[in-house]
């Protein structure tokens, strides 16, 4: 909810929603994630050479499924019914554009108004496994050689150079001061964004700025810092009003004249009958 409410997609096939790729990696239609990194440490007994860290990324397992489990080797995950898959989706949408021909969407949206909600610009995952493990958990740096601040950079060095005007600059929540003070602190670093403005604040509550120009590194050995110019072409972090350019007239507004129902129900009802034939469970009629 909170990403709908602030953040732009080209379709909810490009979102972390669903996994990518087809493979069963992340997403509603996943069954498990590899992005959580997480350290083995030594046991307390251990000394000299032997000691040493692990980096694991753990193999976490979806809580939102059905499986069947006769023992830790044998785990598998009961499949979804596609029909009523599809059928559930063509009910949910009817009862969407019920709501919004009936204007029972205006007073949520004026409630909405000044809400503050998370902002993310990258996951909790990317700050962990970029910045703060690289940090405080990695063996190569055990003597703290590589500051934060080199960290920090590092990660800033390689988002700003994947910028591209006129998309959200979400770099520059790297290149605010705050967001090392977070990490020094062994927080990461948190955002919020007031819906109706098009600023983002940062865990201090000072609004995140757009400077003239940011450091990054270049592409020496060792990297030496340089001024990057900061051109997204507007003085706002973000080109609208999400909750209103986005949400409410390119999803709320079209479900009124939107006649996907009726698609959705005609696929699952042909679904079925490639399946059962004639004798195929009784399903709504289609819209």
């Amino acid at each position: 909810m909170e990403i709908s409410l602030n953040k732009a997609t080209d379709g909810i096939q490009a979102t972390t929603l669903f996994s990518g790729l087809g493979q069963p990696n992340g997403g509603i239609n996943g069954l498990y994630r590899r992005t959580d990194l997480s350290v083995e440490h030594p046991a307390p007994d251990v000394s000299g050479d032997e000691v040493t860290m692990v980096k694991i990324y753990e193999t976490v397992n979806y809580q939102n499924r059905l499986w069947t489990c006769y023992d830790k080797l044998n785990k598998q995950s009961v499949k979804i019914d596609q029909a009523n898959l599809l059928l559930g989706y063509g009910e949910g949408m009817t009862i969407l554009r019920y709501a919004q021909t009936n204007n029972a969407f205006n007073a949520w949206f004026n409630r909405l108004n000044n809400v503050v909600v998370r902002y993310l610009p990258y996951a909790t995952a990317y700050f962990r496994n970029s910045i703060l493990s690289q940090y405080y958990l990695d063996m190569d740096n055990a003597t703290g050689t590589t500051t934060l601040l080199e960290f920090v950079r590092r990660a800033l060095t390689i988002e700003a150079n994947r910028y591209v005007a006129p998309a959200v600059p979400n770099f520059l929540a790297l290149a605010d001061p705050q967001c090392l003070i977070d990490v020094q602190q062994l927080d990461v670093p948190i955002y919020y964004y007031r819906i109706g403005m098009q600023e983002i604040i940062n865990s201090a509550g000072g609004q995140v700025p757009i400077p003239a120009t940011i450091t990054i590194y270049n592409n020496a050995i060792p990297p030496q810092p340089i001024p990057y110019n900061v051109a997204i072409g507007r003085a706002t972090f973000l080109p609208d009003t999400p909750t209103t350019d986005i949400v409410d007239v390119q999803q709320v507004q079209v479900l009124g004249r939107c006649s996907l129902c009726s698609t959705v129900y005609a696929a699952a009802e042909l679904h079925q009958s490639c399946i059962y034939g004639n004798s195929r469970p009784a399903t709504r009629n289609s819209l």
